[in-house]
Formats: structure tokens, C-alpha cells, sequence
């Protein structure tokens, strides 16, 4: 586990990690090891005898589409499904024939 000093107090603090090893996210356990980019087996993994395995597949979470955001797409969708049959229809030779 790494700590750093914090302040004149001789305060330390553990350090952050940004991501968690497979092991300890599968776990849901906080995960104490590859701060700094080294990649070091965390606690969890050495105390368990097992591969501290990270990803580096970084997974990015998009916020929610607003409401008008997704009634625009919707509108796009059938707008350009409009276009569509018009293009069929004026292909087959039936303009502004729709009874």
C-alpha cells in the first residue's frame, strides 16, 4: 500500500488509484495496487496468491441523451424514412399519389 505525505501535521494519506485490478472490480473490494503507473499487484491479489491482471481498456460512460435530445433523433429517424418512400415512390413513377 502507498502513502504520501500530506502535511506539516506528519499526515499521509493512501493514494489514489485510477483504476482497479479485474480481480478486486470483480470482487467489488478496494483495490490499493498500480498507482503511479507501475502496475503493482495490490494487497487483495498478493494476500489471495493470485494475478493482479489490469486493463487498460479505459471504458468512457456517456452522459444521458436529454429528452430533446432524444425526441431530434427520433424526428431525424422519420424524417429520413419519409425521404426514403418518396424516393421509391418517385423511382416508381406514383407522385403525390397516397390514397
Amino acid at each position: 500500500m502507498e502513502y504520501v505525505f500530506v502535511d506539516d501535521l506528519h499526515r499521509y494519506k493512501r493514494l489514489k488509484v485510477t483504476r482497479a485490478c479485474e480481480s478486486c472490480r470483480r470482487r467489488k473490494v478496494k483495490c490499493d495496487g498500480g498507482s503511479g503507473g507501475s502496475q503493482t499487484p495490490c494487497s487483495s491479489c498478493r494476500k489471495l496468491k493470485i494475478d493482479c491482471i489490469f486493463s487498460n481498456m479505459a471504458m468512457k460512460r456517456t452522459a444521458p441523451k436529454t429528452e430533446q435530445e432524444q425526441m431530434d433523433e427520433r424526428l431525424q429517424r422519420s424524417e429520413n424514412l419519409l425521404n426514403k418512400l418518396d424516393e421509391e415512390d418517385s423511382k416508381q413513377g406514383r407522385k403525390g399519389n397516397h390514397s
